[in-house]
């Protein structure tokens, strides 16, 4: 019976050497495979590494950026209010200074009625 190694020459000891250098000569390439996938596995290792910290710095950097944009976008809607309170309340001294008497009794009235909500119980 012949083994997966051997050819059947009738020659025993011969079969065993070449069995053996056919099995050694297998064990040296599985070695060389194993150690260049060991090799492959830590390069992928240093590039997923090396991805991971990009990949934090632009997140980081467009986190800044729409912070930045949101901060000034809040200046300016925050300028715009301001500018219409102060037109506003202009407005409202105009009326006031050409009117005075109804705003002294709309003044007097919301003071009576806030004076009642407040005195409640």
């Amino acid at each position: 019976m012949a083994t997966a190694f051997s050819t059947s020459t009738g020659n025993g000891s011969m079969d065993k050497e070449a069995n053996a250098a056919a099995a050694k000569s297998a064990r040296s390439a599985i070695d060389d495979d194993v150690s260049a996938l060991r090799k492959d596995v830590e390069a992928l290792r240093t590039d997923v590494t090396s991805l991971l910290k990009h990949s934090s710095k632009f997140a980081d950097a467009k986190t800044r950026e729409s912070l930045e944009k949101g901060v000034e976008f809040s200046k300016a809607a925050a300028d715009e209010a301001s500018k219409k309170l102060k037109s506003a309340s202009g407005r409202v001294e105009d009326r006031i200074r050409s009117n005075p008497l109804p705003a002294v009794g709309i003044a007097l009235g919301a003071g009576i009625a806030l004076s009642l909500l407040l005195n409640r119980k």
